[in-house]
């Protein structure tokens, strides 16, 4: 109330800004730094997926390329070792998450979308060993535990495989 009257005294309406020259008040701005209030990226749809430029990769290479990191995978000791205590729910198996790992980097898929991927493709899942799809928080805590020098190994023994399935072709 009190405020209200000294409002009216100095001429201006309650609820307004204190600093009616307009050239020292700045602009307000939206949200993240948007001028119209949208965030970036939003509108009008998902974010374009940067791929390689000139040419996009055909499914029977991505085929062969999946095929030969799971079977690195394999072929590798696995990413960590399962410690299963005897209390509790038994872990994933950590060669399959590593595989999933590996198939989220080579989609570029979020670990959301990735265990949206999983679940509407259950051959995937036998591939790699598991009956049910792995929790977006499952597989972000594998990708936390996975080691770079782990996912550089499994990749040169990928593309090895996959040159040799070239040469043989």
């Amino acid at each position: 109330m009190a405020s209200d009257k000294k409002a009216a005294a100095a001429g201006r309406k309650s609820g307004t800004r204190r600093d009616a020259n307009p050239a020292r008040v700045p602009a307000r701005r939206g949200r993240a730094g948007s001028r119209d209030g949208r965030r970036k990226g939003r509108a009008g749809g998902p974010k374009p997926r940067s791929g390689r430029p000139g040419r996009a990769p055909s499914k029977a290479g991505a085929a062969k390329f999946r095929n030969a990191a799971f079977a690195a995978v394999d072929a590798n000791p696995p990413p960590w070792a399962l410690r299963h205590r005897h209390a509790g729910r038994p872990g994933i198996n950590p060669r399959a998450l590593a595989k999933c790992v590996l198939l989220m980097n080579e989609e570029q898929r979020t670990c959301r979308g990735m265990a949206d991927y999983l679940n509407d493709h259950p051959t995937i899942l036998k591939n790699m060993g598991l009956d049910k799809a792995p929790s977006k928080s499952t597989l972000n805590r594998a990708m936390r535990k996975i080691t770079t020098r782990y996912l550089r190994r499994v990749g040169r023994a990928a593309a090895v495989r996959t040159s040799r399935s070239r040469a043989a072709a």
